[in-house]
């Protein structure tokens, strides 16, 4: 364990050499956050657009994003076409059947789920199960993913909104195949850096 003043000092250290002189107060602040072991995550606003963070194990300083696109990207999935989710990802909505590369994250469908979009993250989000709806947040929490980027995490769902995947994390079970239903369709997530497209 650290002696108080070495934390201060070191404290100080990382955010002179980001943001210039912080004062006594934030570094206090810092110190709290990163000894209080109940909260896994965090930030403090220092100067400007720049925040000290902890995300699980890892902490620093860091620019915040202005406000953005992101939670008003919601796409159609169209059958048989790709939509562009970034320079290196891609996600569509294709037969079921259709050839997938090595790395795909695939979601098996059937006919009844259809229209699909894709879209970021909203407020209240719920994935659909056969147990009942869980909360999208309490997954990506779960999951230990960082709050700064549950708000990127891509979900496809229906056209009332239901969630069936969140992409890259967990999947619906009520779109898995049964013996009842056939599947029909599939969408196909793929990571495409370096591909030529």
């Amino acid at each position: 364990m650290w002696p108080v003043a070495e934390k201060k000092a070191t404290l100080r250290l990382i955010c002179e050499q980001q943001v210039g002189e912080i004062n006594e107060g934030q570094v206090n602040e810092m110190i709290e956050l990163l000894e209080n072991e109940r909260r896994p995550q965090g930030k403090i606003d220092v100067k400007g657009q720049k925040v000290f963070y902890k995300n699980y194990h890892l902490f620093g300083v860091k620019t915040v994003a202005q406000p953005d696109e992101i939670g008003t990207f919601k796409q159609r999935l169209t059958l048989g076409q790709w939509v562009d989710l970034s320079p290196n990802e891609k996600i569509g909505l294709f037969p079921a059947g259709t050839l997938t590369a090595e790395n795909d994250d695939v979601l098996e469908i059937t006919a009844e789920f259809l229209p699909l979009d894709v879209r970021h993250r909203l407020f209240g989000d719920k994935l659909c199960t056969s147990i009942g709806k869980q909360k999208v947040k309490k997954i990506l929490i779960d999951r230990k993913v960082p709050a700064d980027q549950r708000a990127k995490v891509w979900v496809v769902g229906n056209e009332n909104n239901e969630v069936l995947w969140i992409v890259g994390h967990k999947k619906s079970n009520l779109s898995r195949q049964d013996v009842n239903d056939k599947i029909h369709y599939i969408v196909i997530y793929r990571k495409i850096s370096g591909e030529k497209r």
